[in-house]
């Protein structure tokens, strides 16, 4: 294979590395001609080849750029000029630095890089150090090289507008018929009349996981998991002193929990929804009496504001409210704290806890929740609900 490449380097001509420096300008051209010998099939195996050479005359070396070369050792590669051995800095398989002959002159030098005893794995080119000349003529184009791989599908660019609406389409076939009347089928299973199942004592709070129905016993401090389909007693848990609230989240790294917030205790109790078990308790301000999950936060209410928890039971913020609190609610923006003994409903931004608003309800406002339109408070005194 014949190849020919030209680059250029001017280097200032300071210190001496030979007597040569001294009568030419340290300005280099390399015009190589590459040639690969290929002595048999062991070449084949491990083919490399020089693609570049630089000579820099002021620190007296020649840096070598290669191409698969892959030594055992310094002592495995050889370089010389025009016959004359260099002794080697560095090799390894992309580069080597050789020193170059203190008394090297202007002119074009054989460079020859071997691998291995003899010509085992040999590439030459021939290199002018020098006066740079005029360039020669172009050459012939070489032929069109075959295509390469495939490269990676770029980004998608931006969604284009909404196109129109489309006709709409016939009426689909009629589904099977439903299960019937819910009521009619639960007189048949003789279900029709109330069903009432027995926790501990003192139920205060209730949570719903999507399957369980927990239930905050303020008498005997633990809480029940009934199981919501038929409600069977699948377990009773220890917490903190009188459990009056309790709240269910979802942690995407460890699972689904249940937060009990325990009045008397000063704390909040970390519950594992799949077996009860106790996983943290945590301190809640004083007397706390109601909680919210956020996000990966944690909203306890207490008789000094609200507190803010992590997920990992980090204490984060405290914050104060206007009056003592009660129930708490999010709305998705906003968290709702009923201000029982003031018959009120303070509305406060989540993100920093800046009151918002101040809603006037009933008499002795005790439950707040939200039905994902509208805000909902129960007064325990006026015997009344409101709907905001």
């Amino acid at each position: 294979m014949e190849s020919t490449a030209v680059r250029t380097r001017s280097v200032p001509a300071k210190g001496a590395v030979g007597t040569a420096t001294k009568r030419w300008p340290i300005t280099l051209a390399l015009i190589a001609s590459l040639q690969a010998f290929d002595p048999g099939p062991a070449s084949a195996a491990i083919a490399f080849r020089i693609d570049e050479a630089r000579a820099d005359i002021e620190a007296g070396l020649l840096h070598v750029l290669v191409k698969n070369l892959i030594p055992r050792n310094s002592d495995d590669v050889r370089v010389s000029l025009s016959g004359e051995r260099l002794r080697l800095r560095s090799a390894n398989a992309s580069r080597i630095v050789a020193e170059l002959p203190a008394s090297i002159e202007p002119g074009t030098y054989r460079l020859v890089v071997s691998r291995g005893p003899g010509r085992f794995l040999q590439a030459a080119m021939d290199v002018t150090i020098g006066a740079v000349g005029r360039q020669g003529p172009a050459g012939e184009p070489g032929p069109r090289g075959e295509h390469g791989p495939q490269g990676p599908p770029g980004p998608s660019g931006p969604q284009g507008l909404q196109g129109p609406s489309g006709p709409q389409g016939p009426p689909g076939p009629s589904g099977p018929a439903g299960p019937g009347d819910l009521k009619a089928t639960k007189a048949a299973l003789l279900q029709w009349y109330r069903q009432d199942f027995t926790v501990v004592s003192g139920p205060t709070g209730l949570a719903f996981d999507g399957a369980h129905v927990w239930v905050a016993n303020s008498g005997s401090d633990n809480v029940t998991k009934l199981r919501a389909s038929d409600g069977s007693h699948v377990g009773t848990f220890p917490v903190g002193r009188h459990p009056v609230a309790i709240a269910f989240g979802f942690e995407p790294a460890s699972g689904a929990h249940v937060w009990v917030v325990n009045s008397f205790s000063d704390d909040i109790t970390k519950l594992r929804a799949s077996d009860g078990l106790t996983l943290a308790t945590l301190p809640a301000g004083i007397a706390p009496s109601a909680v919210a999950v956020v996000g990966e936060n944690i909203w306890v209410v207490n008789q000094g504001g609200i507190t803010k928890l992590g997920f990992d039971g980090r204490h984060l913020a405290d914050f104060f409210l206007r009056a003592s609190g009660g129930g708490v609610a999010y709305d998705g923006a906003s968290l709702w704290v009923v201000a029982e003994e003031r018959g009120w409903v303070e509305r406060l931004r989540a993100s920093d806890i800046t009151s918002l608003d101040l809603v006037g309800v009933g008499v002795g406002p005790s439950a707040v929740i939200f039905d994902g339109a509208s805000i909902w408070v129960a007064n325990s005194r006026s015997h009344t609900v409101t709907r905001y």
